[in-house]
């Protein structure tokens, strides 16, 4: 029965945030970032989210929970849905440079025994492609003859309609079909459509010297999956970029089990993460680096009463390895599917030892993610103390969204 009413209680909070949260408005009118956002990596996501995460935390442990992580921003989208045309997106990056985060934690018998808040902001962000002037320069300038290509056909149907309207009209209805059909290449094309075609590429008035390489290399051209090309392989290259967060985060919880009156901290931790891609973003198989320092303070679980006393330091850098599958059109690249982060830690502890405990220590750590659904990642943390010999284990579900409707549907919790 207590199970039932929290679960209750967490689709509530869904439905309550997923209201309240979602994302209207005309979509023509996003940026490419919610395109750029798909292909972040799941632990990318968990370090820092572009709009909203919703986890069930260690949800075969003592600890589990719920939290929900968002930023400023992507709040103030719901009611304004015109923040998401891209010069906002450039304009408000310091909100969305910034993540917050609450959780709500229950113990092994489900009784509501604590809560948790922090902040994260992004110092370096270059991995956000939809607020980086270089990267919109760059696209702009890499797609500009594919794009006067369009302006140069316009221009020719405008000055031959009259004397030829049915020849305009499929020449038209043909480039169309070039231009946004993946399987449709210019071979497929009428010859006089496909002669003409030529004429207003090889013009060297129209300036579109690239388009005539690329269509002397490749008789057969799929225009689509050109300007896709483009696009994607520079798109990937910005998810090599370095992101670098300084983070705070508090946990309190209850002195009795289900007693919410005497509420005090249990963890106090201040850290900084820096992540960054370390080989060809084409490869199958990407990996990154993830380094983390932090300081916390935490209880001292030798004494009966509530404490924060422990004062601990953390250094643990790790790689992430991300295995990424092929799109299955050529608009689609290629989304991360497997990630599996390994890592070592090494502790140092600044107060007062207890009988037996040594000051420094170390451990070795594991964890594999793996999306089961869309954005919805089920990541699995294993740590061994080979000092001790020991192995914990912690299972959660992340599900990484653009509006909270869209999340609910996806867990079973929506219609």
């Amino acid at each position: 029965m207590i199970l039932k009413r929290f679960l209750l209680a967490s689709a509530a909070l869904l439905s309550v945030l997923g209201s309240w949260a979602q994302i209207s408005g005309d979509t023509t009118r996003r940026p490419f970032l919610i395109t750029a956002d798909s292909l972040a990596s799941g632990n990318y996501k968990d370090v820092f989210t572009s709009f909203f995460q919703l986890a069930f935390n260690d949800i075969a442990g003592p600890g589990k929970g719920i939290a929900f992580a968002s930023n400023p921003y992507a709040m103030m989208s719901k009611s304004n849905p015109a923040l998401l045309v891209d010069t906002n997106y450039v304009k408000y990056r310091h909100l969305r440079d910034l993540n917050f985060n609450i959780g709500l934690s229950v113990d092994s018998l489900w009784h509501l025994n604590g809560f948790s808040a922090g902040l994260k902001y992004a110092i370096v962000n270059k991995r956000d492609v939809s607020i980086s002037h270089k990267f919109i320069g760059g696209n702009i300038r890499n797609t500009s003859q594919l794009k006067n290509f369009n302006r140069q056909v316009a221009i020719w149907l405008s000055r031959n309609i009259a004397r030829d309207a049915a020849f305009a009209e499929l020449l038209n209805t043909k480039v169309n079909l070039w231009e946004n059909n993946d399987t449709f290449s210019f071979s497929m094309m009428p010859a006089d459509v496909r002669d003409t075609v030529l004429a207003i590429i090889n013009n060297p008035d129209n300036g579109l010297d690239t388009m005539a390489k690329l269509m002397k290399d490749d008789p057969n051209l799929i225009f689509k999956k050109t300007s896709d090309g483009i696009y994607k392989e520079l798109e990937g290259r910005w998810q090599n970029k370095p992101l670098w967060i300084v983070a705070a985060n508090s946990s309190f919880s209850a002195e009795g089990s289900g007693n919410l009156k005497a509420i005090s901290p249990d963890n106090v931790m201040v850290y900084s993460e820096f992540l960054a891609g370390l080989n060809n973003p084409k490869c199958k198989i990407k990996w990154d680096l993830d380094v983390l320092a932090s300081y916390s303070m935490v209880s001292d679980s030798t004494l009966t009463r509530q404490n924060i006393e422990v004062h601990k330091f953390e250094f643990r850098p790790g790689f992430n390895f991300v295995l990424k599958s092929s799109g299955t059109t050529s608009s689609e690249a290629s989304k991360p599917y497997l990630e599996f982060k390994i890592s070592g830690s090494y502790y140092h502890i600044f107060s007062a030892l207890a009988p037996g405990q040594k000051a420094d220590d170390n451990t070795i750590n594991g964890e594999l993610r793996l999306r089961i659904y869309q954005d919805i990642w089920v990541p699995v943390s294993i740590t061994w103390d080979p000092a001790s010999g020991k192995v914990f284990g912690y299972l959660s579900i992340k599900a990484n969204f653009t509006a909270l409707n869209n999340a609910m549907k996806k867990l079973g919790l929506g219609s």
